[in-house]
């Protein structure tokens, strides 16, 4: 079985990798992994912080590290790879980078794919989008078999 899903979906891949090892592989496109720095360098990060979160991460942090995968790193086991485009501000690169510095920390077998001139949801060029399709089969493939 495996996990795979972008954007809020990315998030719950992520997520998902730090709360079970049930999944053989995950693909995680362009996700939040930090709550924290997502709130500073997004594009919709203060809305964020102040309809999805119960207010500013200065005021509830724990809420900021109890909803961040990232802070689960301790339990990440499933090989996962990561999706994001280089200009993607709603999910900017450095949150996919963190994910994946947590998962090469760990001893967990990762690759983050960076796709060049896009943004949030890779749409820009139907050549980008047929490569990560093929990137996504190919890693599921691979641990699927």
């Amino acid at each position: 079985m495996a996990v795979t899903g972008g954007s809020g979906g990315g998030l719950m891949t992520a997520w998902m990798i730090g709360q079970t090892d049930r999944f053989r592989a995950a693909v995680s496109l362009y996700p939040v992994t930090n709550w924290f720095t997502h709130v500073g360098s997004a594009d919709n990060g203060f809305y964020i912080g102040s309809v999805y979160r119960k207010g500013m991460p200065w005021e509830f942090p724990q809420d900021y590290i109890e909803h961040s995968p990232l802070f689960y790193a301790q339990n990440f086991k499933t090989p996962t790879m990561i999706i994001t485009g280089e200009d993607d501000w709603r999910t900017p690169m450095a949150q996919s980078q963190e994910l994946f510095r947590a998962l090469k920390v760990r001893g967990v077998d990762t690759v983050l794919v960076r796709v060049p001139g896009e943004g949030h949801g890779i749409r820009r060029y139907p050549s980008h989008r047929a490569a990560i399709l093929a990137h996504t089969v190919a890693w599921l493939d691979r641990y699927l078999r």
